[in-house]
């Protein structure tokens, strides 16, 4: 759920209300990348466009910086494989969970 929570709030919803601002400029343009169809989330393609898939670039810098920050709060811990969540870091994270069903009365995975 805290995935969904991240990719909802701070990818999609972040770029529709990103590209629904920059689109009131008087140039004509359609920013959007992806809109909400039949189908869920569908990729937008411009008639004059050609599509060809792309794979997301990486802010290495911004990631980096952010679990830097969340291991210097004790969130997580940095092993031989990567990040860990630290037993504070599970907690906030459960703590999030419960605030979330508190607020949408849908449980948390």
């Amino acid at each position: 759920m805290f995935i969904k929570y991240l990719l909802r709030d701070w990818v999609v919803l972040r770029h529709l209300a990103v590209t629904a601002a920059r689109s009131f400029r008087p140039d004509g343009k359609n920013r959007f990348k992806f809109v909400r169809g039949d189908e869920g989330l569908e990729l937008y393609v411009k008639d004059n466009e050609s599509y060809a898939p792309t794979f997301p670039a990486q802010s290495r810098d911004k990631l980096e910086h952010t679990l830097l920050l969340c291991h210097q709060a004790g969130l997580l811990d940095l092993g031989l494989k990567g990040y860990r969540l630290t037993r504070s870091g599970r907690q906030r994270v459960d703590s999030f969970a419960v605030r979330q069903e508190n607020r949408t009365g849908v449980g948390v995975a």
